[in-house]
């Protein structure tokens, strides 16, 4: 027979009474009420029944889920029909507890020598290569980030984007070898080409007014305002290390900034206030300049507000001052992306010029080249735009300065730089990618800050709910070690080599879950003390394992396979976090099963009525301090075997032998309690347990004129609340804007980029997509990549054998085309308002870069023929012509502008030819777009694509087109989004159909199954509906990762009330009663602790933690509201009874199969 719940206080019937018409308050049972059954007399002949004594503490009306003692033989059966012997510790379990109990040091000192070579394993071995080159230890490092790895490197987009790069970098290398002897200067072109636009790499300013509502009516160019804009540009224009990375003009200086404000009032030598620039200009000086400026609005659009009209005023305007690319020793922008990304950091965050290694090489030698081309002396601090800009706005973060410069509070935080003068203040926005960068780095060291802030949060809370600083503090150690133990088995064991940022989120994921079993664990513990008939601390050590092990196991179970859909997902970080949050939790939950109990029976033994301690009284205890100087028992029950336990301890001999004689004179050996006086027993409950027991039970099973309405109530409130959110994330679609990594708070926050971005006139030329459609490659080859390196072994181009564009009806096709694109319409949201493809331009050349149209025309230039295309036998003779012609400056500007589009391949001169050819062009799409737009965009120019391929001749079918944009934007970026939306549909596909069957097998009922697969949808529904409904969030990154996660999370506490409701027995009012009783307390301490991990989230700077903070929260808030207000109601209304809807559990089957083994083993015929 299953346990009883309570001590048996007075006879319970087997079967539910009809409720009488007055039912007493709160559901209550009055005691003694109901004469026991004929079964009940039956069961009790061998023991006299208890005379009922009322306890002063113990009211006469008290509600009591029916005693398992007085179960029906539906319950008795369905535990072979006898009550479990927890003392005995049959089974694995049971064998597990034993081995804890009698030897709980050896599994400590087990468990510390295992984890201490884990982690040290883990600091001191050297990571990957290709994760942190160049690290010699702790491999539980973020690998160095590159552009790739949020790519979908298996795609088509990305395949053609590495097609067309790789491609382009073959093609220069082999140029650069073969032709010298054509072009002597060409091999050295690399040096410092710079004589083409970075898209990426420049600085961004905005002005305006400061109070711009009250002055929208005055212009923004006074002489004092120009002059400040003068002067923070130059901020930059005039740093020692600008030259290295500026824009070239063809005499191979600096070019003139074509964007900035500045240069429309103040020329070239005159910007630098070093030397006398940036000088105040008179009123009429100004006024002719601005005049000129307002007086064409379309050359100068860029400048111009969207408003803006000829001849007016403007209030705010902006410069761009860009950078040139690529930079010295790099083939073009995207070659070793990461490695000019890092060198253009040296103008932004500044260089400590020396003193330099003997080996310096690559970035070193970078650096000492900028250095001494800057005439900089050695161990001179060359300070960087970024600093020169905080030091100009007074701009300081905390700490202000040394390593962590800024970790808590970024200079950003808050920002809102102003030029103060006379004439009305200058609001200021500067913005850029190196600078952004900086900051994410700056930034999310200082939010990791904060998982040390919710450890000790979490740990105080843990204290509080147990009573114990010593289990608490093993307990939170216990969490926190999870974490480099199960980043052991990602790294070394199952070889994931691949550790993002947002691999950190596990740590919060570890805290809310571990704390939860820890609490599961914990209630168990003190609720074998009511039990009356464990007798031994190896009992209950026993019963709470058990219990622990059964419950925890379905929670872990539905989690982790929550991630596991997850991290089916193609996303790299994504998936790299799932996993790793996997392996966290499974970890954690063999701790949990077996470390924490360690933990709890040491503490029981060292300090549970502080004996230990010789010096001090507990004031819970029940004795007193007397001559002995120790505190008397806080657990009477359990005192004779506590004592028996202590006498084998040898820790606890050689720690306390004067307290251990003391005890021994002290104490008088108790009698085992007996279920006599088992009704004392009540008074263990705590104060939540009892308010659940006979306060919040009562809500969901008091009937009124029949009926149950609180239950019904609950439920109908909660379905409501559930279809209406449901409607709202119905509506979550992808984002219609960039994703928002700053608050409002943060200067780099949306409105500044929707400010700088959007609502102006014109853009510059790099805010336009760019595109390519290429001939004569066929694919790019990925075997030799591994996603989980994603800036690595990328794969080889494959070249179209039959491709050949020095046919004649090759070249008609491809200028025929090109004439094509110039005037395509184009009549999607993307292209408008220009409604043609290519972005109209002033100059007809830079709307489409045709290379064999260039060919051609230089062919006719110099044979003075005028062929409408080039022989065949000629085209390569011509095509190197072509670049070798003119000086140095020309055939630079020609290899810049033509090369990206033409791929030359072979070993020699002679054997050269074209392998692929492409046309490129500038798209009158702006970016960002809206994943809505991407796709209607692609989508048309696929299909125009598809048609050429039909039209081509059969040496041009390899045709395709590809955005040549960095992989954050455009087609791969639009892959990322549709595979965050795929990855929140597929986690839903099969998360709900693994969590209803575990569910069923883990309650042993479908019935309870189907009822907290319905809560669990609802929660999901609840949370992703909050989202587009209390704060019109978009399915970004955050939302697609919590959208799954929701699910591991509010099973749980769902999962707990559903196996405790199977453990009660009786009618469903006991069993609703039961469950609530002894795991609702249990339900409200893990939902706090990972609440207040969460909450801890909501300290950070990046709105990705500040999201999860919110979903976190809503889904604890909503989980526990759903499995008490709506779980529990519909158990108590409809939930089964006897053996309704019952299954096989897990238990079950597992014991049923260890049984088939043994049988047939037995049944084995013995060897002679």
């Amino acid at each position: 027979m299953q346990q009883p719940i309570y001590p048996v206080i007075g006879p319970a019937p087997i079967m539910p009474q009809p409720a009488p018409q007055f039912a007493p308050p709160y559901g209550q049972v009055v005691l003694g009420a109901n004469q026991p059954s004929d079964q009940q007399k039956v069961a009790a002949t061998d023991a006299k029944p208890a005379e009922v004594v009322p306890s002063p503490k113990i009211p006469e009306v008290l509600s009591i889920p029916v005693s398992e003692e007085t179960s029906t033989d539906e319950s008795s059966a369905s535990h072979g029909g006898e009550e479990t012997d927890w003392d005995k510790a049959d089974g694995i379990v049971g064998k597990i507890a034993t081995f804890i109990h009698d030897h709980y040091y050896i599994v400590m000192m087990i468990y510390a020598v295992l984890v201490l070579f884990m982690v040290g394993f883990v600091m001191m071995a050297k990571p990957d290569e290709k994760c942190l080159p160049g690290a010699s230890s702790n491999q539980m490092q973020v690998c160095e980030q590159s552009e790739h790895d949020w790519e979908l490197s298996f795609r088509e987009a990305s395949k053609r984007k590495d097609a067309i790069s790789y491609s382009r970098m073959e093609s220069f290398e082999t140029f650069q070898t073969l032709v010298s002897e054509v072009m002597p200067g060409a091999a050295d072109e690399e040096d410092e080409p710079r004589t083409e636009v970075s898209d990426l790499m420049n600085l961004r300013f905005l002005f305006s007014h400061e109070d711009l509502e009250a002055n929208k009516d005055s212009s923004i160019f006074t002489p004092k305002k120009v002059k400040a804009m003068c002067e923070l540009e130059a901020l930059m224009t005039s740093h020692p290390f600008y030259k290295h990375f500026c824009l070239r003009d063809d005499a191979g200086e600096c070019a003139p900034q074509k964007f900035s404000i500045s240069a429309k009032f103040y020329d070239a030598d005159q910007m630098d206030p070093a030397s006398g620039g940036c000088a105040e200009l008179s009123a009429q000086e100004l006024e002719e300049k601005a005049d000129l400026l307002l007086a064409d609005v379309d050359t100068n659009s860029f400048f111009f507000p969207i408003d803006a009209t000829d001849g007016g005023f403007i209030n705010t305007t902006r410069s761009i001052l860009q950078l040139g690319a690529p930079l010295a020793g790099f083939a073009d922008a995207d070659d070793r992306f990461n490695e000019q990304i890092d060198r253009y950091a040296f103008l932004f965050a500044g260089s400590k010029c020396g003193p330099w290694p003997a080996e310096c090489e690559d970035l070193c030698a970078a650096e000492k080249e900028y250095c001494e081309g800057s005439g900089i002396a050695e161990g001179t601090e060359v300070v960087g735009v970024e600093q020169l800009l905080f030091d100009r706005f007074s701009l300081e973060g905390f700490p202000a300065s040394g390593q962590y410069e800024g970790a808590f509070t970024s200079p950003y935080a808050g920002a809102n730089p102003v030029v103060e003068l006379p004439e009305g203040n200058m609001a200021v926005g500067f913005w850029s990618i190196p600078l952004q960068q900086e900051e994410f780095v700056r930034v999310v060291n200082g939010d990791l800050n904060f998982a040390v802030f919710s450890i000790f949060v979490v740990g105080c809370y843990i204290w509080f709910h147990t009573g114990t600083a010593f289990f608490a503090a093993m307990s939170m150690m216990q969490i926190v070690l999870s974490l480099p133990v199960g980043f052991f088995f990602y790294y070394n064991i199952f070889q994931v080599r691949y550790y993002a940022s947002v691999n950190i989120l596990a740590i919060y994921l570890a805290l809310g879950i571990g704390a939860d079993s820890v609490f599961v664990l914990s209630d168990c513990w003190n609720q074998s003390r009511a039990k009356p008939h464990i007798k031994t601390i190896k009992g209950r050590l026993n019963y709470s394992i058990s219990r622990t092990v059964t419950s925890c196991f379905n929670t872990t179970l539905t989690t982790v396979m929550s991630f596991v859909s997850t991290a089916m997902t193609p996303v790299v970080p994504i998936h790299c976090f799932a996993a790793f949050a996997s392996l966290v939790l499974c970890v954690n939950y063999v701790f949990v099963c077996l470390i924490s109990p360690t933990i709890l029976l040491i503490h029981h033994i060292h300090f549970s009525d502080l004996g230990g301690c010789c010096c001090y009284c507990s004031k819970g205890s029940q004795g007193t301090c007397g001559p002995t100087g120790r505190c008397g028992a806080k657990e009477p029950r359990t005192k004779e075997v506590l004592t028996e336990q202590r006498e084998k301890d040898w820790c606890f001999k050689m720690w306390y032998p004067r307290c251990f004689g003391k005890e021994e004179e002290g104490v008088t050996r108790l009698p085992s309690a007996s279920a006599e006086d088992e009704q004392a027993q009540v008074n263990k409950l705590t104060y939540s347990e009892k308010f659940f027991n006979r306060r919040f039970a009562a809500i969901m099973t008091t009937k009124y004129g029949g009926h149950k309405l609180g239950a019904y109530a609950c439920i109908l409130c909660c379905f409501a609340y559930a279809i209406g959110m449901a409607t709202q994330a119905f509506r979550l679609t992808p984002p219609t804007s960039e994703e928002e990594w700053f608050p409002k708070s943060h200067m780099f926050n949306a409105e500044l980029m929707e400010r700088m971005n959007e609502n102006w006139k014109g853009s510059t030329d790099n805010s336009y997509m760019r595109l390519a459609f290429v001939f004569g490659i066929d694919s790019m080859d990925r075997s030799p990549h591994n996603r989980l390196f994603p800036a690595h072994d990328r794969g080889f181009v494959v070249y179209d054998p039959s491709f050949d564009i020095t046919k004649e009806s090759s070249q008609e096709f491809f200028i025929s085309m090109c004439e094509d694109l110039e005037v395509a319409p184009c009549d999607v949201e993307a292209c408008q308002p220009a409604g043609t493809l290519v972005r109209p331009s002033s100059e007809d050349d830079s709307k489409v870069v045709c290379v064999v149209r260039a060919l051609r025309d230089h062919y006719r230039e110099t044979t003075d023929e005028t062929a409408s295309v080039i022989p065949e036998d000629e085209f390569v003779t011509n095509a190197l012509d072509f670049f070798a012609s003119g000086d140095a400056a020309e055939q630079g500007a020609r290899m810049m502008k033509y090369m990206p589009t033409l791929g030359i391949s072979g070993s020699t001169l002679e054997d050269i030819k074209i392998s692929w050819v492409a046309i490129t062009v500038r798209l009158s799409a702006v970016l960002p777009m809206t994943n809505k737009m991407s796709h209607s965009l692609y989508d048309f120019i696929e299909g125009m694509t598809q048609e050429y391929v039909e039209k081509a001749p059969a040496e041009m079918k390899s045709l395709f087109q590809s955005d040549t944009m960095s992989s954050g934007q455009g087609w791969t970026w639009m892959d990322v989004e549709d595979a965050l939306v795929q990855n929140l549909i597929t986690g839903f596909t099969i998360c709900f159909p693994v969590a209803f069957v575990v569910l069923m097998f883990a309650t042993g009922n479908v019935v309870i199954a189907v009822f907290a697969t319905c809560s669990i949808a609802f929660i999901v529904a609840g949370v992703l509906g909050a989202a587009k409904a209390y704060y019109a969030w978009d399915l970004g990154i955050a939302e697609s990762i919590a959208g799954v996660i929701v699910i591991g999370f509010s099973v749980d506490y769902t999962v707990h009330l559903g196996h405790m409701y199977k453990e009660g027995s009786g009618s469903r009012d006991d069993k609703t009663r039961h469950a609530l009783t002894y795991m609702g307390t249990t339900v409200i301490g893990g939902g706090l602790t990972t609440m207040c991990a969460g909450l801890v989230l909501f300290l950070c700077t990046l709105t990705f933690f500040t999201k999860m903070a919110v979903l976190l929260v809503w889904t604890i808030i909503l989980s526990i509201m759903y499995a008490l207000l709506f779980f529990m109601p519909l158990c108590a209304v409809f939930g089964p009874e006897g053996s309704f809807g019952e299954v096989p559990t897990i238990g079950q089957l597992v014991q049923k199969l260890i049984g088939l083994c043994s049988k047939d083993k037995e049944a084995q015929p013995a060897v002679a």
